[in-house]
Parts: C-alpha cells; structure tokens; sequence
C-alpha cells in the first residue's frame, strides 16, 4: 500500500473544522464526493489533530439508572 500525499485546499480545510461533529468516516466520504480525489478516514484524522481537536475516547457512558426525571403526580 502506498501512501498518497494530499495537498489540502482551503476549503477542505474549512469543511472538516466547520464539521467537527461529524464522523471522521463521513467526511471522508462527503470530501471525496466533493473533490472527486479519494480521502481517507486517516488523513481526516491527521488534518483534526493539526487543527487540535479532542474526540472523547471510546463510548459514551450509559447515565445512571436513578437520574431518569421522575414523574410528578398531583
């Protein structure tokens, strides 16, 4: 497998930091529909670490079972 150099554009780099919420997968797939050029789940993730984004890591944690809203009855 070789590796690819990419030379990103600004607007691809303003894609990926206006879209930190999305998956580093779909905006793969969402920037290689636009550019036409394949882009890869790992140079996504290569561009969010020089942009210095945090992902939290692994799951989300399930909220505890007793902070469910209680119902009120009057």
């Amino acid at each position: 497998m070789s590796k690819v150099y990419k030379k990103w554009t600004q607007s691809e780099l303003e894609f990926i930091n206006n879209n930190k919420e999305m998956l580093d997968k779909d905006l793969a797939t969402k920037l290689s529909e636009m550019t036409g050029h394949p882009v890869t789940t790992p140079m996504i993730r290569r561009q969010r670490r020089k942009f210095g984004f945090k992902k939290g890591r692994g799951r989300p944690r399930k909220a505890p079972l007793n902070s469910q809203p209680q119902s009120t009855i009057e």
